[in-house]
């Protein structure tokens, strides 16, 4: 999985930006002499309480403002992080911090002990969690938890039952996850999910579909032949303008914005945006 890190987006990480005399903005910049664990960033996140804390490929970093805290994996140690690369962070509306790590699946962590809970791919229980890289961790408007993996595809958290519950790719069934590798994903105004894979392009999950047992998944795939498909099949993420608007991002063939078709029946094209060289 080594080679695809490299297509992170690294975070330079700052403690204040101070503006000087003539306007400009200056960064002050903390590294590991400041006491951050390492010096790639992989993510970030403030949470509820107003601590940073920031995922590298050396520990989870926390950062109330004056030092850093550092969890890192402890060999024989449960209670520790499951993996010191981490990939994701995500705190949810209940304060609960999520962290999804490079390896060893996905974390819960448990903030009066300072320790956390490890949810592990076994090939021997169906209800675990699919893949233990997890590059994404969502929250939707009703409190599902989604999990994307670097190559068990989608799964849903049942926070109730500690179960996981995968969407995966299948070659027999059409309508499946079009992709196992799932970067990103997010709930737009109409509660649709969008899940953006690394190789299957953009996947859409309407709110009626995430309630059944087997869902149908929409597929927007790269057409080569096709000017109004979307740009790539390589998705890194998906937003909505306050216009309602939905934005596609990808990897190395620019933004792309979806214009639908006919909205009913989830038909949309793809208007491309991409850098125009001198």
């Amino acid at each position: 999985m080594t080679k695809y890190l490299q297509i992170i987006c690294l975070f330079i990480f700052f403690n204040s930006i101070l503006y000087s005399q003539t306007g400009k903005i200056q960064f002050g910049h903390l590294t590991r002499e400041d006491g951050l664990s390492e010096g790639s960033a992989w993510c970030i996140l403030q949470d509820s309480k107003g601590f940073l804390w920031i995922g590298t490929a050396d520990g989870l970093n926390r950062y109330d403002g004056y030092q850093f805290k550092i969890f890192r994996n402890i060999p024989n140690d449960l209670n520790s992080i499951s993996n010191s690369q981490v990939l994701s962070i995500l705190e949810d509306n209940y304060g609960t911090l999520w962290i999804g790590t490079d390896g060893g699946g996905l974390n819960k962590f448990n903030s009066e002990k300072e320790n956390f809970t490890r949810y592990l791919h076994n090939p021997d229980d169906s209800n675990s969690i699919s893949d233990n890289a997890v590059w994404s961790i969502y929250e939707d408007r009703l409190g599902i938890l989604w999990i994307g993996t670097f190559g068990g595809g989608l799964n849903k958290f049942d926070r109730s039952k500690e179960q996981f519950i995968s969407y995966v790719h299948s070659a027999d069934s059409p309508k499946s996850l079009s992709f196992n590798t799932v970067v990103s994903v997010y709930e737009d105004t109409k509660r649709n999910l969008w899940i953006a894979t690394l190789g299957g392009g953009l996947n859409l999950l309407t709110l009626s579909e995430r309630k059944k047992t087997n869902p149908d998944f929409i597929h927007f795939r790269h057409g080569p032949n096709d000017s109004r498909s979307i740009s790539s099949d390589h998705v890194s993420r998906v937003y909505e303008d306050r216009n309602g608007v939905i934005w596609v991002g990808t990897l190395g063939e620019g933004l792309n914005q979806l214009a639908w078709e006919d909205e009913d029946k989830l038909k949309a094209t793809f208007i491309h945006h991409k850098n125009q060289p001198d």
